[in-house]
């Protein structure tokens, strides 16, 4: 076994196809809302195409954990049906998806699509693992509802009834299970100050720039078995741009890796290792300031143990209550 940190010559991975743990894709630009606190910012209404999900699978054979991103993926089930499509066909075995939506949105188009997902990432259980505890198995797909307060103001601010979340989220939990169900009650994300969060608060501090050699990436090479990727996030924009997680979409291109389509992994990989880009970086310290935020006279920790809390049990019931009544409809 051979672990390599931060090596610069990648020319070992060109004919190699890659297994990674942690994978993320935009699948779309679009979105129903405008949050304040939205590090993508605006969106310019793409969407993924089959040639840049080529360009992933054709690199890829196994991903663990699948994050669909957006923009507000329940507006895209064309790009859900396409993901399926190219899975199949190039025969990518990927164990867990997971996706967030602001839950204001649940047509049947989509949720159609996303159980003809749901069931091919079923297909591939039985397959092994190669990162998970498989005495602690995860949902196939989980659908992560964002309840923090900052979307909640963009509802409130917009008119938008309560009533309506808790039917839509009632109907992907009629229609999956409730385990398959997170909600976020609070901002728990590491908010970096772009796009729209550049305007929360004008006491954020500007964060330095920062260069993904800092970020831990492992390659397992060995003669007999493909190179596993270790390591954070590896994320691509709906153009096919390998970039750090919540870049900007008016940034994609200039903070780039590499394009899935026309670069090999190895000089993409090289790139992360090496080139120093002009985005705003993750920085501990901010992030706690844009939490506090979110709850304005109540420490952080306090928060999560009292209103929070209280917030998340209201939200549930709720929701149970509108999937019950759907049920009875039905009958």
């Amino acid at each position: 076994m051979e672990f390599i940190k931060k090596k610069k010559d990648m020319s070992f991975l060109v004919e190699r196809k890659l297994a990674s743990k942690e994978f993320e894709i935009i699948l779309t630009q679009k979105c129903n809302l405008a949050c304040k606190h939205c590090m993508r910012g605006d969106g310019f209404g793409k969407e993924i195409t089959p040639e840049v999900l080529d360009g992933i699978f054709s690199k890829f054979f196994y991903i663990e954990n699948l994050s669909l991103g957006g923009g507000e993926v329940s507006l895209s089930p064309n790009s859900i049906r396409l993901l399926t499509e190219k899975l199949k066909e190039h025969k990518v075995i990927v164990k867990h998806i997971n996706f967030t939506s602001n839950g204001l949105s649940a047509s049947n188009e989509f949720l159609s699509a996303l159980s003809e997902l749901r069931e091919y990432v079923v297909s591939c259980s039985e397959m092994p693992s190669l990162f998970l505890d498989e005495k602690d198995p995860l949902e196939p797909l989980i659908a992560c509802f964002s309840f923090d307060d900052f979307h909640l103001q963009e509802m409130i601010d917009r008119g938008i009834e309560f009533d309506q979340i808790y039917s839509t989220v009632a109907k992907y939990q009629n229609l999956f299970s409730e385990k398959a169900i997170e909600c976020r009650i609070s901002c728990d994300v590491d908010i970096i100050n772009s796009g729209r969060a550049e305007n929360i608060s004008e006491n954020i501090r500007k964060v330095k720039p920062f260069k993904p050699s800092d970020w831990v990436y492992q390659y397992y090479s060995s003669k007999s078995k493909p190179v596993t990727l270790f390591g954070g996030v590896i994320c691509v924009s709906t153009d096919g741009e390998v970039i750090p997680p919540n870049t900007p979409f008016k940034d994609e291109k200039i903070v780039s890796f590499g394009n899935v389509i026309t670069d090999k992994p190895s000089q993409i990989f090289a790139n992360m290792t090496t080139k120093e880009v002009s985005a705003k970086g993750f920085n501990h310290a901010d992030s706690k300031m844009y939490k506090k935020l979110s709850a304005p006279w109540l420490s952080w920790r306090k928060y999560l143990k009292s209103y929070g809390r209280k917030k998340l049990q209201i939200f549930k019931y709720y929701v149970n209550e509108k999937a019950e009544q759907n049920k009875q409809q039905k009958n």
